[in-house]
């Protein structure tokens, strides 16, 4: 957290205060004030609960207290992720991307890096993507006609459900609609809050599936575009994981980032990954296994949920990626709104 979120690197510190001055005066002494302490890795023991603490939560005096660690880093654990080489998306109404390396990579474009960040030995790095989740509710609550509420009503399912049938009755390099990702900006690799999504191809027979799937092909292919940022400076990755609740329900959008990337997708169907990640962070801050590593591996479940790319179909995304590359890389530069 003193990383990701209060500029600290894990060999200088926090960020200089005469710095921090010019910046503006009075963050001068902010980590004083407001991030005093010993910075330590997550996992480790922080204290115990007090007689007082325990009057306020419940718990028992004396149960150990972690030092804190990021919601979505602390899905890692609950996956079964504690060494380097696996990927791991928590995807949600956003999508963070993280995955740990033994090396100190420098590369342009993360969202951060921090060395013993979750797992000692190991630099921890982040890319993100501002709107996945958002970015489909938005296009439900304002994009799709009344008839499509009706049908689903009809079928007594949801209208996420009905398009997601329809839209998988679109073959994979055949959707004529075409989308860039960045109706909340772009986290990574641009790290530019003001940049905005755009829509190719349509026309007046286009149908909402179409959209529908252009939207989840564009996810998938800035996701695609993080993992090539992360490989491409130097990270190794072997495998890849998710977690959150739209990774555990839309199975067409698993299945499209996993031909996307060429690669398989384990999924923890566990509903509050964040929530068991942070607990076995505390059992290891307690005792439990003498890595954490092992802590891990004693306490998380196995994967039950394996998405594995259709070789055809990563073929046929390659075209469409190339196109997603381009067109990002005109928005940034020439085009802007």
């Amino acid at each position: 957290m003193a990383g990701f979120k209060g500029l600290w690197r894990d060999k200088e510190g926090y960020v200089d205060k005469g710095f921090l001055k010019k910046i503006y005066p009075k963050f001068e002494s902010i980590y004083e004030n407001k991030l005093r302490g010993e910075v330590r890795p997550s996992g480790t023991l922080a204290g115990r609960i007090t007689p007082h603490g325990a009057r306020l939560t419940g718990l028992a005096v004396g149960t150990a207290v972690s030092v804190p660690v990021i919601d979505a880093h602390a899905a890692l654990p609950a996956a079964g992720v504690a060494s380097d080489g696996k990927m791991m998306l928590i995807i949600g109404t956003s999508c963070c991307h993280i995955v740990m390396d033994k090396n100190d990579y420098a590369i342009n474009g993360l969202f951060g890096k921090v060395g013993n960040g979750l797992v000692p030995g190991y630099v921890i790095y982040e890319g993100g993507q501002g709107s996945v989740g958002d970015l489909f509710d938005w296009f439900i609550k304002n994009c799709v006609p009344a008839k499509y509420a009706d049908e689903a009503n009809e079928k007594g399912v949801s209208v996420f459900d009905l398009l997601e049938e329809k839209a998988s009755k679109i073959g994979a390099g055949t959707n004529k609609v075409f989308a860039l990702d960045w109706w909340n900006g772009n986290r990574t690799p641009y790290n530019d809050s003001t940049l905005s999504g755009s829509m190719f191809g349509l026309t007046l027979a286009t149908k909402p599936e179409e959209i529908y799937r252009a939207l989840i092909e564009s996810v998938a292919f800035g996701t695609k575009a993080i993992s090539d940022l992360f490989e491409n400076g130097g990270i190794k990755i072997h495998e890849c994981y998710a977690g959150g609740g739209i990774a555990i329900k839309n199975k067409l959008l698993m299945q499209i980032f996993s031909d996307v990337l060429g690669k398989e997708i384990k999924v923890t169907d566990c509903a509050q990954a964040g929530a068991v990640g942070s607990a076995i962070f505390a059992a290891y801050a307690s005792g439990v296994g003498s890595t954490m590593e092992e802590a891990v591996a004693k306490l998380s479940k196995p994967c039950t949920i394996v998405y594995k790319p259709n070789k055809e179909n990563t073929e046929k995304y390659k075209a469409a990626y190339e196109r997603y590359k381009s067109f990002s890389e005109l928005f940034t530069k020439e085009i802007k709104y």
